[in-house]
């Protein structure tokens, strides 16, 4: 930013000069703070680039982006499935995604404000996490398969289920931790990663709902809480007097 410098980072980890000029066509708003560029974010990047071209639903069922903190049930279920996306990401395990699959179900016949933002923040919360991985750690990370074992070592470390919570904060969580798993169902199944990533384009899907239609699970079993909306309360209160300690 002090020299109002740019650079181009491939997935491979090549790193090269770029003119303001070759870094504008790449759609960087120039915001000017004392004479300097903002930073580049990979995430709002995809945003204004690869979803620019995506259809637009004709019924948006939260497009105030409320975060619906009251409704105990439905953050709990979101948190729910939060972990066993977790676990079945970084586990590689059919079960926990079975698991998921069927609290993604219960999810989604009962709640209907996590959908838009699960297709449009998911993505590019994916997006902004491989990019960064890859931009930061040249030299450690410049394969995918070296990508996948620094995103599962990123998961074990940090809980994020619990950084956010609510309607839309939880949607950064579930889409990314979604799409990862497509990526590992796709390798799994022998198919490209880009045939999930194409089907973003349609206002109907979203990585979650293509995950239960596609993911390759025999049997998904009946719903279950992992926790009643009480221990919730608990756990988030715990959570809430801690953030406000660290502030």
């Amino acid at each position: 930013m002090d020299d109002k410098k740019f650079w181009m980072v491939t997935p491979t980890g090549k790193v090269s000069d770029m003119t303001e000029k070759e870094a504008l066509r790449y759609d960087i708003d120039p915001q000017p703070l004392s004479g300097w560029f903002m930073a580049f974010n990979a995430h709002e990047i995809f945003h204004g680039t690869e979803q620019e071209g995506w259809a637009s639903p004709n019924k948006h069922y939260n497009p105030d982006q409320n975060e619906y903190s009251k409704h105990t049930d439905a953050r709990r279920i979101r948190l729910q499935l939060q972990e066993q996306l977790m676990a079945a990401y970084t586990n590689k395990s059919g079960k926990s995604l079975a698991q998921a699959l069927a609290t993604y179900r219960y999810d989604k016949k009962n709640y209907k404000a996590t959908f838009e933002g699960d297709r449009v923040e998911e993505t590019a919360y994916y997006y902004e996490i491989r990019s960064s991985l890859f931009a930061g750690y040249p030299d450690k990370v410049n394969t995918m398969k070296q990508n996948n074992q620094a995103v599962r070592t990123l998961f074990k470390q940090n809980r994020l289920a619990y950084l956010d919570s609510g309607a839309y904060a939880e949607t950064y969580n579930v889409g990314a931790l979604a799409s990862f798993i497509l990526d590992w169902q796709a390798d799994k199944q022998g198919i490209s990663r880009d045939t999930w990533k194409k089907a973003m384009a349609s206002d109907k899907m979203n990585p979650m709902d293509y995950l239960d239609k596609h993911a390759k699970i025999f049997y998904i079993p009946p719903y279950k809480a992992t926790m009643t909306n009480v221990e919730y309360k608990t756990m988030y209160k715990k959570i809430l007097n801690y953030k406000n300690l660290a502030d």
